[in-house]
Order: structure tokens, then C-alpha cells, then sequence
């Protein structure tokens, strides 16, 4: 590259003191020349904007501001404040808490500068205590390209926020952090795939911290439901402003079908009942395999941890009552598909490999449409390929 483009890194501060200085070291520490920090304190009660103001005095990089007043807005805002004193084309959020590799910064660059289609690049994250690292797997996972994308984007956060650097434009497109979503960097990641490509780079750039403070351990799952319904929502209702794939018909069904099985959880009936009417009326015959994969997708990957079994498979029964009658036994497969591939996959990651093919068996001879999914495709040629070869 002739001119190295300006990143903007940015941080939304609130009362972790214990972590801040580490984390503003990392980001300072880039292995690339460009880059700025700026940081907007949401009125911490800690020592963390003393910790800010003393880094930025051996760092002229670092840029500290607060609220009117100092007061505590909430961490959309706070980005959305970090955002208007930006000055890079490309931008980068962490959480106070969080850390960056060296390399993250050079990597990304290298990827805008060598795909102009692409809108944000994003890695893994790897999951850090507060006494070091855990012994757990990586966040993060590559979610496509295109409309699959945001079709799995809706079914569930894949995306590791603090590994996250996207353009400038796409925010002057589709706007910014959502101040009354509390989700709202998954509900940003949304509307900037609806109009751009996703990056992702299969390797930890990123260290996020699990602690007492996080603000999404320690919720309970009605909670975490509604927060997720709350982001969807927000969605539907920018479906015409922000426009792109949000236009498109399969995203429709899915972000309908994906809304009716929150509310579902919810004891939202009669709203499940009729966004189920909504997306099947959507679906009728040309995009009857985007309810299909939808519901693979959710036995695949449920919505958060909040998401039982009994409750996919009493939406099952909505989703198949809503059918047309005629419809109604395709409905019964593929609601069959669904809760075979939850215990498939379970049984899977638990290393038992017998239940694990008996459910996958289940799947492909029950519906063998489901084997058109990628990646029921992919454990079923683990198992049932070998499986065959024995007959």
C-alpha cells in the first residue's frame, strides 16, 4: 500500500480498572503505523478515566472524553460518541476489558485494502479469566458471504465484537450503534452485512475476558431472550431504510420465523402464531427450504444459551399447525429433522459417536433435503460415509 489508511480504534470505558491499562496497551501496541485511540469514559466510579488520562499523557494517540456532565449513557451512545470524534476510515472497536494480538490491527488493513467489496473483517476471539487464559475453544466462526451470511447472522452472533474493524462507509450508510439496543453490535454487524461483505479470518486476534462484571454472564435466559428479540426487532423495523439483502424474501422468512420463535419462547403466543402465519405465507412454494435450513440452523446453533429443546420442539408443533393442510407431513419431517440433528449435534460435541450417527441417520432418511445444508452435509459425511462402507 502507497499511504497507509488511518485506523480509528475505539473503546467505550466503564469501571474496569483492573483490565483498562492492559487493554489500551494492546491497542496501542499495533504492529501498524496509523492508528489512533480514542476513548469515551461512560461515567466509571472506578479509577478507569484516571487510568485513561494517565496512559494519554505518554501516548498523544490516545484521546480521552466523557459525556456532558459525566454521566453514564449506556454503551450504545458511548460509542456513538467515540465515533463522531473519529478520524480514520477504518474503525475498530474493543471492550475496555478485552485485548488485542499485535498483528490484529495490519492484518485487517491488509484484507480492505486487497477486497474493496468487503465491509468488516472479523477473527476469533480466545476466552480469558481474570487470573490468565481458559481452557475453552475460540469464539467466532465464519458465517459466508452474501445472503447466507445474514441469513446466519440472524439465527445467532457469531461474530467476537472486539475482533470487529469496518469502513467508515458503512456506517454512513446504515447508521451506528443502536443507543436503545442493548445487543447492539450484533444488531449493527446486521445491518452492515445487508449492504457489504463479511471477512472472516480464521485465527484469535482477540482475548475476551469473562468475569463477574460482563454484562452478559450471570443474565438469566428470559433476559437474554428478550434482548435478542429486542435487536431483531430493531431490524425488522429498518428493513426499508437500510434495504440491501434486508429486501430480500429469504431474509424475510427468516427474520420472521427467527422473531416467532422468540416470542414463542416469551409466552407470546398469539404474536408467534401470526409472525409463523407471516413467514410461511412468504415461503408457500419458492423458499420452502429457507424454513428448512432455518430450522436446522436452530438445532444447529441455538439462540443464545436460553433456548431449550422442549421449546423448539413446542414451536414445531406451531410451525407445523400453521401449515397448509396439504403441507402438513412435510412439516411433521422436517420438525422431525430439526430435533434429531439437536441431539445429533449434541451427541457429537459430547464425543458419542453411536447416538450421534443413529440421530444423523434419522435426519438424512427422514428428510434428505436437510442433507443439502452445509453443514449437516459436512457431520454427515463423518459419519454416515464410514457408516455405509461397512454393508
Amino acid at each position: 500500500m502507497d499511504r497507509a489508511p488511518l485506523v480509528t480504534a475505539f473503546v467505550a470505558s466503564y469501571n474496569h480498572a483492573p483490565f483498562l491499562e492492559a487493554t489500551l496497551d494492546s491497542m496501542l501496541g499495533q504492529d501498524y503505523p496509523a492508528l489512533e485511540v480514542v476513548l469515551v469514559d461512560d461515567g466509571s466510579t472506578d479509577e478507569s478515566l484516571e487510568i485513561a488520562r494517565a496512559v494519554a499523557q505518554r501516548d498523544s494517540r490516545l484521546r480521552v472524553f466523557q459525556h456532558p456532565g459525566g454521566v453514564n449513557r449506556g454503551i450504545s451512545p458511548t460509542c456513538n460518541l467515540a465515533l463522531e470524534h473519529a478520524r480514520g476510515d477504518l474503525l475498530a472497536w474493543i471492550g475496555s476489558d478485552d485485548l488485542w494480538h499485535p498483528a490484529k490491527t495490519k492484518l485487517q488493513v491488509a484484507i480492505f485494502e486487497e477486497h474493496p467489496d468487503v465491509g468488516m473483517v472479523y477473527a476469533r476471539a480466545r476466552p480469558l479469566g481474570s487470573e490468565g487464559p481458559l481452557d475453552a475453544a475460540p469464539r467466532g466462526g465464519v458465517i459466508g458471504r452474501g445472503l447466507p451470511a445474514l441469513a446466519a447472522l440472524i439465527s445467532g452472533n457469531r461474530i467476537p465484537a472486539s475482533t470487529v474493524m469496518f469502513r467508515r462507509k458503512c456506517i454512513e450508510q446504515v447508521g451506528s450503534f443502536a443507543d436503545d439496543v442493548l445487543y447492539s453490535d450484533w444488531e449493527l454487524w446486521m445491518r452492515i452485512v445487508a449492504r457489504w461483505e463479511p471477512f472472516f479470518l480464521d485465527r484469535p486476534l482477540a482475548d475476551y475476558r469473562y468475569h463477574e462484571d460482563n454484562v452478559s454472564l450471570g443474565v438469566d435466559s428470559r433476559t437474554t431472550l428478550e434482548r435478542l428479540l429486542a435487536a431483531l426487532d430493531s431490524i425488522e423495523n429498518q428493513r426499508g431504510t437500510v434495504g440491501g439483502r434486508l429486501g430480500e424474501a429469504r431474509i424475510a422468512i427468516r427474520l420472521a420465523l427467527q422473531r416467532a420463535l422468540l416470542t414463542f419462547a416469551l409466552d407470546r403466543d398469539r404474536e408467534s402464531r401470526a409472525l409463523t402465519r407471516h413467514a410461511l405465507e412468504l415461503a408457500h412454494r419458492r423458499h420452502r427450504n429457507e424454513v428448512l435450513f432455518w430450522l436446522l440452523d436452530v438445532a444447529w446453533r441455538p439462540p443464545g444459551a436460553a433456548l431449550e429443546l422442549e421449546t423448539l420442539t413446542d414451536y414445531c408443533d406451531v410451525l407445523t399447525e400453521s401449515w397448509n393442510p396439504s403441507a402438513r407431513v412435510e412439516a411433521e419431517k422436517l420438525s422431525c429433522a430439526a430435533t434429531s440433528l439437536w441431539h445429533g449435534v449434541r451427541s457429537h460435541r459430547a464425543k458419542r459417536p453411536t447416538e450421534a450417527r443413529r440421530h444423523l441417520l434419522t435426519v438424512a432418511t427422514g428428510c434428505p433435503r436437510a442433507l443439502m445444508h452445509p453443514p449437516v452435509r459436512r457431520l454427515a459425511l463423518e459419519y454416515l460415509v464410514p457408516f455405509r462402507s461397512h454393508y
